[in-house]
């Protein structure tokens, strides 16, 4: 082999280890959290006639452990999921999803005993705009008042209740509807 040729060889490989060796892998944290998630689901799934056991769990378990429940659930319906590389410091992103014409998608997670706070609503719909995203999801617990509604763009939903427990069951069909 000639020496500029072995030069460009060996320069190529020290690149590529590298980029493996600096792009971020998922945390033994996340790892885990992601079997947790997916043990939770069909727990949550098997319980899903009765949405007080339903609630009851999702409200005690912990927060990111919820946040990777809701991305199995879209994950399940087929859709491509991009897991933040930490639960903290997301810019108020929980979770990004793509559908099928590769538009992107943001989740907002959050665990609420009570109302929702609009604010918080508002919020995650300046986050989409910034981020240019087809739409979001604010995904909660709670009771939802006529404040956030009001706080919302036509391209989020909000889903809870009912939405909620329809998202958590597998059976149900691959999109996701309002």
């Amino acid at each position: 082999m000639q020496p500029g040729v072995l030069g460009v060889v060996v320069g190529l490989g020290v690149g590529v280890y590298w980029v493996l060796k600096l792009t971020p892998k998922p945390s033994r944290l996340h790892k885990e959290n992601q079997r947790k998630a997916k043990r939770l689901l069909k727990r949550l799934q098997n319980n899903a006639h009765d949405p007080g056991v339903v609630f009851g769990i999702l409200r005690r378990e912990d927060f990111f452990v919820f946040e990777e429940i809701l991305l199995c659930c879209f994950q399940e319906r087929g859709f491509r999921v991009k897991r933040n590389h930490a639960y903290t410091g997301d810019g108020g992103i929980d979770g990004t999803f793509f559908d099928r014409a590769g538009n992107k998608f943001l989740i907002q997670a959050k665990r609420y005993k009570s109302a929702i706070n609009p604010q918080h609503v508002r919020e995650f719909t300046g986050v989409i705009q910034r981020e240019k995203a087809a739409g979001g999801f604010f995904i909660h617990t709670g009771r939802t008042g006529q404040k956030s509604y009001q706080a919302l763009l036509p391209t989020v939903r909000i889903i809870s209740g009912d939405k909620l427990l329809a998202l958590l069951d597998a059976k149900l069909s691959k999109s996701v509807d309002s």
